[in-house]
């Protein structure tokens, strides 16, 4: 679950905090520590970024803070919304792509019938062309056609 947890978008610090609420439910920071066996700085550090991306709260009992995860859907919210806003600027980016994209053409065809189709591309087309990796041999095939 970390390791998913991690490609979503949160740290691993953010990950193991975040798992280890889901799993004890409301508690202090140090015993967050324990749990994650992480410094009590990262802890309180990844507490904030998770604070600031919706995914915890807390509470105030007798003076202390204690943290609580929110509905792990909360998760699925998250990524729907980065996506919705990618979606938005994607037709700029696209054309910004094509724009700037340089005209680049291969394909690949194999056996005698595969140089005959290319033979008759560069006669119609009457322009430059190049073989790389070929073996030396396909002219020996000319003498087929």
């Amino acid at each position: 679950m970390q390791e998913t947890l991690e490609k979503s978008g949160l740290t691993k610090n953010e990950a193991k905090v975040y798992l280890a609420l889901v799993k004890i439910g409301d508690s202090l920071a140090s015993t967050i520590a324990k749990i994650t066996t992480l410094h009590r700085r990262p802890v309180y550090d990844s507490l904030d970024k998770l604070i600031e991306k919706g995914l915890v709260s807390y509470n105030i009992k007798s003076g202390k803070k204690y943290f609580q995860a929110q509905n792990p859907e909360k998760i699925l919210s998250i990524l729907k919304d980065k996506e919705n806003e990618i979606e938005q600027i994607l037709p700029e980016l696209i054309s910004k792509f094509n724009a700037t994209k340089p005209e680049v053409f291969s394909e690949i065809y194999e056996g005698k019938e595969g140089l005959k189709t290319v033979m008759e591309l560069i006669l119609k087309e009457n322009k430059d062309w190049l073989s790389i990796g070929s073996t030396g041999r396909a002219h020996l095939l000319f003498l087929i056609f």
